[in-house]
């Protein structure tokens, strides 16, 4: 089968005859390189028209579905000559109602080829502490050894704390039976916690009770506002249409996720797990969630939560008294 060029491979291809023919026709270099990167831009421009904006929404995607609890607010996009981009994402991650800054990712990209150039984090000896276990792992004492000290802490802590807390589930929940699963934990309040980061169910996961636990990039999980492709049709997407879209962004682009994720793309095996969304739905086997300490502990009871680890606890922001 014969090869298809990318975008990349035809400009480098053809870039120096284009040159010198728009030369020998202006007979001005500023003038025939300017000719050129209209050329190309405008064959940019349609691929984009046709792919919507998945190559610029990538990086965002990528760190958003592989980092717990973490969201892209902010950043921004410089322009080079010849296509070259260099773009920063801030992330974030939400505790109680305050965001708080997690790091910085840049990269440069040339049309639609990405790299990272700097990483850098708010706290360089920051340990991820939010983790997973899938429902089809063997219940065991190592389990309810690790969750009790979860529920211990958040007993201890003083009534005015918010924090953020990772739970798995005894199985794979659609969305909608998610809701009322949560509503029987917390009941009828104003402000009840939140979920903000809900691992999927891949078909990919390791179930194995030596290697039970699950980090970000082995699970895949996606926020609560599903970064989708603008267009005029988002009104009439679900969230698991968002989801799934999400995943198929994700395959197609996987070295571009794997460079971003800082994970190998056999590890990430984002063509199976689209493969088995796709077939399956979409269900979530644990979620980030967080507000007052002493409501999330309010979890330990539920007769749905297998697991739980805990993540940052801060002092009080929940609401405005």
């Amino acid at each position: 089968m014969k090869h298809k060029q990318s975008l990349e491979e035809i400009y480098s291809e053809h870039m120096q005859d284009l040159f010198r023919y728009l030369l020998s026709l202006t007979g001005d270099s500023h003038y025939a390189e300017d000719l050129m990167q209209e050329t190309f831009y405008r064959m940019l421009v349609h691929i984009d028209y046709y792919k919507g904006e998945e190559i610029r929404e990538v990086p965002s995607l990528a760190l958003e579905a592989t980092i717990p609890n973490s969201r892209v607010m902010g950043g921004g996009t410089s322009v080079e000559a010849f296509f070259r981009t260099n773009s920063q994402f801030d992330l974030v991650r939400t505790v109680g109602k305050k965001e708080m800054p997690l790091g910085t990712i840049e990269t440069k990209s040339f049309l639609s080829s990405v790299d990272v150039t700097k990483r850098t984090w708010m706290n360089p000896f920051y340990q991820p502490k939010l983790f997973f276990v899938h429902p089809k792992t063997e219940q065991g004492d190592y389990l309810k050894d690790s969750s009790k000290k979860v529920w211990d802490t958040l007993a201890k802590v003083h009534d005015g704390t918010v924090a953020e807390v990772a739970i798995s589930f005894d199985k794979a929940y659609t969305l909608k039976e998610l809701e009322p699963l949560l509503y029987s934990i917390f009941e009828a309040q104003e402000l009840p916690p939140t979920p903000l980061w809900y691992a999927l169910d891949t078909g990919q996961e390791r179930k194995n009770v030596d290697d039970y636990i699950l980090h970000g990039g082995e699970a895949i999980a996606f926020p609560e506002h599903v970064r989708f492709l603008a267009n005029e049709n988002d009104g009439q997407k679900t969230q698991e249409d968002k989801v799934t879209e999400m995943m198929r962004v994700l395959s197609i682009h996987k070295k571009t996720v794997s460079k971003i994720a800082a994970l190998s793309e056999k590890e990430l095996n984002l063509d199976k797990r689209y493969e088995y969304v796709k077939e399956n739905g979409v269900k979530v086997y644990g979620i980030v969630i967080t507000g007052p300490s002493k409501e999330l502990l309010k979890l330990q009871n539920s007769p749905h939560v297998r697991y739980a680890t805990l993540g940052d606890i801060e002092i009080w922001n929940w609401f405005d008294h």
